[in-house]
């Protein structure tokens, strides 16, 4: 669908639907501006919005900005992959329309190449008026560790913050130091926390052990896979992170830089804790000198299997 179909729909068939609660329009090839001029003030009661992987830009946004008046019940919205948004775009967003989603609770703008002055202006304008997001997705936008230091501004008016995603941000310990000391505190009831593809190494880790994970007793998904974690940031994690964490379902450690010692301090200090545990990964490349396991922390991880009684995947293989 493009353009012509949406408008069609717009202008003809939105005023049919005065009670729509959810629109998923994600995938085409379409602006948005038919919308926001022919359809929003239908829709009132409009709850969930996927506009992800189209072909909107600032013109695109500024359109939902006039939209945002008439939606005052949103709860979810997704913008990702539509990377001409950018930062004008975002900045637009959260000035202008921000203050009409009170409600809102998913927020999704992974991949738009919002960067770190997208991010502020999420933090400035924005993050007041949403104290019931519960999960923000900001993966693949290069917000780097000042886009981090520009979320901590924030942090305090999410106090119901569930799912953090900021993976592929080329974020490095600096960043996720900022975020244990100064935000970790505000989000209780955190459960997912994505750090996929960044540049975190054992300082990183060491920071989320000490400032954060006290912090978040509901966590069940961490995911540090493609960083550059050791076997010493692993045996923090085991030693001093785990035991805050009794609910942990999901831990993905792959593409790191872990040897036996580290899987061996998993298996030591960290495996009675986590009886929960659904997913371990420990995966690495072939090609690279990445998760150097062998048998010495195989045999360490059956020494920990009676722990495991939930365990559903376990990933030491070598893989791209």
């Amino acid at each position: 669908m493009g353009d012509a179909g949406v408008t069609a729909l717009a202008e003809h068939a939105a005023q049919h639907w005065p009670n729509l609660q959810s629109l998923n329009l994600r995938n085409n090839n379409i602006g948005v501006t038919a919308l926001a001029q022919h359809a929003a003030q239908h829709w009132s009661n409009l709850q969930s919005l996927d506009l992800s992987s189209n072909n909107i830009g600032e013109a695109g946004v500024t359109a939902l900005v006039t939209a945002a008046q008439h939606w005052p019940n949103l709860q979810s919205l997704s913008l990702s992959y539509n990377s001409s948004i950018g930062e004008a775009g975002v900045t637009a967003l959260a000035r202008h329309a921000a203050r009409h989603w009170l409600n809102l609770q998913s927020l999704d703008l992974s991949s738009n190449n919002i960067g770190e002055a997208g991010v502020t202006a999420l933090a400035q304008h924005a993050a007041p008026h949403w104290p019931n997001l519960q999960s923000l997705n900001l993966g693949g936008n290069s917000i780097g560790d000042a886009g981090v230091s520009a979320l901590v501004t924030a942090s305090r008016h999410w106090p119901n913050l569930q799912s953090l995603r900021l993976s592929g941000n080329s974020i490095g310990d600096a960043g996720v130091v900022t975020l244990a000391e100064h935000a970790a505190q505000h989000w209780p009831n955190l459960q997912s926390l994505d750090f996929f593809c960044n540049s975190i190494g054992d300082a990183g880790v060491s920071a989320l052990n000490q400032h954060a994970a006290q912090h978040w007793p509901n966590l069940h998904s961490l995911n540090l896979s493609y960083n550059s974690i050791g076997d010493a940031g692993v045996a923090a994690l085991a030693q001093h992170a785990a035991q805050h964490w009794p609910n942990l379902q999901s831990l993905d450690l792959g593409w790191n830089d872990i040897g036996d010692a580290g899987v061996t301090a998993l298996a030591q200090h960290a495996a009675q804790h986590w009886p929960n545990l659904q997913k371990l990964d420990l995966r690495r490349s072939p090609w690279l000198t990445n998760n150097r396991i062998g048998d010495a922390g195989v045999i360490a991880l059956v020494a920990a299997a009676q722990h495991w009684p939930t365990l559903q995947w376990l990933g030491v293989s070598a893989e791209l």
